[in-house]
């Protein structure tokens, strides 16, 4: 995705709850939109975007069926342009979904989609470890909970790492315990200032 579209100085707005109607009309089983963010474009037109970020941490057969139905549900909402992204934290390096299609006679329908995979940031572990972005950390915090999940010894020594590294740039560890927890790093020891985590 080209962020270079996005007029951030308008801001943002999450519109999470607003996307229970489209999700429950998908009927698509227990599946939900993980974030829909409502920002202004660059170009200077009124027009809003809306960004369906899709996060899926396994395989899924039917993932790009259910991109290709979520975004057309909020393009019917909402009659704006959609930008779906796919965050995909699975542990399969060959899968990268990113679109939909089916023809029948001379129709035809075609939906793609950008996908960004967490596995390939294993390659830049440096430029994760000096970066001020707190998505970096995430994607830190979210790979060792890959590696390290069938070595405790190597997990504990990485909870103990990223917590430290994460105090070191002032960053709140309390606020980052949903999201270490949603990742799969199940933090409960005391850290050195006697916080429990």
């Amino acid at each position: 995705m080209n962020i270079t579209i996005i007029d951030w100085s308008h801001g943002y707005e999450f519109l999470d709850n607003e996307l229970t109607q489209v999700v429950r009309e998908a009927k698509l089983g227990r599946r939900r939109v993980d974030k829909l963010v409502k920002v202004t474009a660059l170009d200077g037109q009124t027009v809003r975007l809306y960004i369906h970020i899709e996060v899926q941490a396994q395989f899924d057969a039917e993932f790009e069926l259910r991109m290709c139905v979520y975004h057309y549900r909020l393009f019917d909402r909402y009659r704006q342009p959609i930008i779906s992204l796919a965050l995909l934290g699975d542990e399969r390096a060959e899968w990268y979904p990113n679109g939909y299609s089916y023809e029948i006679g001379r129709c035809k329908m075609s939906f793609e989609f950008p996908c960004v995979k967490l596995l390939d940031y294993r390659k830049r572990w440096d430029e994760l470890e000096h970066s001020r972005n707190p998505f970096a950390m995430i994607v830190r915090i979210h790979l060792k909970g890959l590696d390290t999940r069938k070595s405790p010894k190597q997990r504990l020594y990485w909870k103990k790492e990223l917590l430290k590294a994460m105090y070191e740039a002032n960053y709140q560890p309390g606020g980052f315990v949903r999201i270490i927890l949603v990742f799969g790093l199940d933090i409960r020891f005391t850290y050195q200032f006697g916080t429990t985590i």
